[in-house]
């Protein structure tokens, strides 16, 4: 789940290669063939990462203002120039490309920059279910299945779409319940989407209506009822195809057989609003806050009333949570990522950035206590496998944003990322 924050006010409840720590630049000192006065230069180029078909500007000197007299290779490979000046190249990174320097090339004299242009491991996958509006929540059960919801064109309802074959392609289903909850005062604010398996999916909107519920998921038409509370909802979770928690402005429900749902005493104080919810087995779950420093933690999540421990996080606001273990958590927002190694004591986590990239982070999937990825506004992706002390940089380089993150098991290592513009990305290697 995720925060957009654009499109928020006054509420936080949506959200390979080259490591970078801190804040990066894309300039560069060139090594050239040549010492004469006409010698080509790189200066900089941006963005410094992406894949095959993003536009990256070359900054220098000495260029040739005829496209065709200028040749540019990424790592070896030949690159299109879409326009040139004596001093900017305008350029399309080719396919096969990988990982390495740009070289430009002018009348013999030939520039190589210092530093590498980075090719994500994230690609596109294609959609024949086309929308202008964003993908807001994605879930995938297996490495190849995933589900995911989006707001209809012209429709106040919202889809539910979903693949078999990897992304590939995609069919979809109007499941006649509203997603978002949209005013003037508040922007647009997602509700919660899981599937805890191949044949369930839950949706629990954030406007007052029931929580849906999804089986057949994966039939040719698959059956959409409404289940249990009806309220509004920021998030859900389930640990299987009947044990579900939901979170929001109604406060906590639970469900223990998938139909009937329980109204479960919040441990939230008044000022506070439950926006993310995790749940690790049917006795450890954590409930996160938005705009607010509190976590609660339960032991005892399937009794009848719960009891819940007050943890305190470092930085305020959480628009995901994700915890690979009853202990090991990680939790992002606007601007700050935390951590928990014990299940009781949070840290911050040192938030990556380079320019091009977002710090606003609307997603996080923790395959151990130490590899976990996040995503955020500007398609920003970072991976890190040492628990947050190093990122590397995996965005895409586009000006899309990723709403949503989910992976399979660490085997597969495969990931989905479900973005505006009705963009899925996958990744299948690190």
């Amino acid at each position: 789940s995720f925060a957009v924050s654009s499109l928020l006010s006054g509420c936080v409840v949506w959200g390979h290669v080259g490591t970078s720590t801190g804040t990066s630049t894309d300039t560069d000192t060139t090594t050239s063939t040549s010492s004469s006065s006409s010698s080509v230069s790189i200066s900089s180029f941006s963005p410094s990462f992406g894949i095959a078909g993003t536009v990256v500007t070359i900054s220098g000197s000495n260029f040739s203002s005829t496209t065709s007299s200028n040749s540019v290779a990424f790592n070896g490979v030949s690159a299109t120039v879409s326009s040139a000046t004596s001093s900017s190249l305008s350029v399309t990174v080719p396919s096969g490309v990988s990982t390495g320097t740009i070289s430009v090339t002018v009348n013999g004299s030939t520039a190589t920059s210092s530093s590498n242009f980075e090719v994500s491991p994230w690609s596109s996958v294609s959609s024949n279910i086309l929308t202008s509006n964003g993908i807001y929540r994605i879930s995938c059960p297996s490495s190849t299945t995933c589900f995911a919801v989006f707001q209809a064109d012209n429709s106040s309802n919202s889809f539910f779409m979903r693949t078999f074959d990897g992304g590939t392609t995609w069919d979809g289903f109007d499941t006649g319940r509203i997603l978002l909850s949209t005013s003037s005062s508040s922007g647009s604010l997602a509700g919660g989407f899981d599937c805890p398996d191949t044949s369930t999916c839950y949706i629990a909107p954030a406007i007052n209506q029931q929580i849906a519920k999804i089986t057949n998921a994966s039939a040719t038409t698959p059956s959409i009822g409404d289940v249990g509370s009806t309220g509004f909802f920021y998030d859900i979770h389930c640990t299987s195809n009947t044990f579900c928690y939901a979170v929001g402005i109604s406060g906590i429900r639970r469900t223990t057989d998938g139909t009937n749902w329980t109204s479960l005493t919040s441990p939230a104080a008044s000022a506070e609003s439950e926006s993310e919810v995790f749940c690790t087995d049917t006795n450890t779950c954590y409930v996160a806050t938005s705009f607010h420093t509190s976590m609660y933690k339960t032991t005892n999540a399937s009794a009848t009333t719960p009891s819940w421990s007050t943890q305190t996080l470092p930085d305020s606001g959480v628009s995901d949570l994700h915890c690979s273990s009853a202990t090991d958590c990680m939790a992002v927002g606007t601007g700050n990522i935390v951590k928990t190694s014990d299940g009781t004591n949070w840290t911050s986590v040192t938030k990556p950035s380079v320019s091009g990239t977002s710090t606003i982070f609307n997603g996080v999937y923790c395959f151990d206590a130490n590899t976990c990825t996040i995503v955020g506004n500007s398609t920003t992706i970072w991976r890190t496998s040492d628990g947050g002390s190093n990122w590397t940089n995996q965005s895409i380089g586009s000006t899309n944003n990723n709403y949503d993150l989910s992976c399979t098991s660490s085997s597969s290592n495969t990931c989905y990322i479900s973005a505006s513009v009705g963009i899925v990305f996958k990744r299948s290697s690190n």
